[in-house]
């Protein structure tokens, strides 16, 4: 359903030189998400500045992919799923 919905998008993966939680958000609203929407941002590596970024955005909410469960899909309104991410369930789950 959401990815009918156009509610799973993939992206480069992006790099934050520093924690910046306003430079966050403005990626993410380039990319059509608001506050108002519950989004799950799937990662597969401790990336610092991307988790102190993202952490005070309240509505975002950062899981690594192997604790990846169906009830995060569940409660999520989007899912934003970078391009390293991708690669490792290409190589977990196969195409």
């Amino acid at each position: 359903q959401k990815w009918r919905e156009g509610e799973v998008v993939f992206i480069t993966d992006w790099q934050f030189p520093q924690a910046s939680a306003r430079e966050a958000k403005k990626k993410l609203e380039q990319l059509g998400f608001n506050e108002e929407k519950g989004l799950l941002w799937l990662t597969v590596r401790e990336d610092y500045p991307l988790i102190l970024s993202l952490r005070n955005l309240p509505k975002v909410r950062l899981v690594k992919l192997q604790r990846l469960n169906l009830m995060h899909l569940l409660r999520s309104d989007g899912v934003v799923i970078p391009e390293s991410v991708l690669d490792k369930m290409l190589e977990v789950w196969g195409k």
